[in-house]
């Protein structure tokens, strides 16, 4: 999860780490687009869940405007973010030291 972080602040040099969690956790004073926010809370709640997409979750998904496209690519990037965090904390793979992120902490 450190390391998704770090290449997702590398991706953008105005988003530091603290604002990567603020938006997450939906503290954020940013201004983002209103879909943003429900895809945003559907999938971060998704990626805590084990079962499918409920039914009332991609109906809003749909309703904020999201493409079946879309919402396909939001879930198969969850599954592969967390596939990946799987394989690397199972085999306790080490975060490379420049993909550190000192206040790395995971949002509750």
């Amino acid at each position: 999860m450190e390391f998704h972080a770090s290449n997702a602040i590398k991706k953008m040099d105005a988003l530091s780490y603290q604002q990567l969690v603020e938006i997450v956790s939906g503290s954020s004073n940013s201004v983002l687009p209103k879909n943003y926010h429900v895809a945003i809370d559907i999938i971060t709640n998704h990626s805590q869940a084990h079962c499918l997409l409920p039914k009332l979750e991609l109906q809003k998904l749909e309703g904020a405007g999201f493409s079946n496209e879309e919402i396909i690519e939001m879930l198969g990037v969850c599954s592969l973010a967390l596939a990946f965090n799987v394989l690397t904390m199972s085999g306790n793979i080490p975060i490379d030291e420049d993909h550190k992120i000192n206040s790395f902490y995971m949002p509750g």
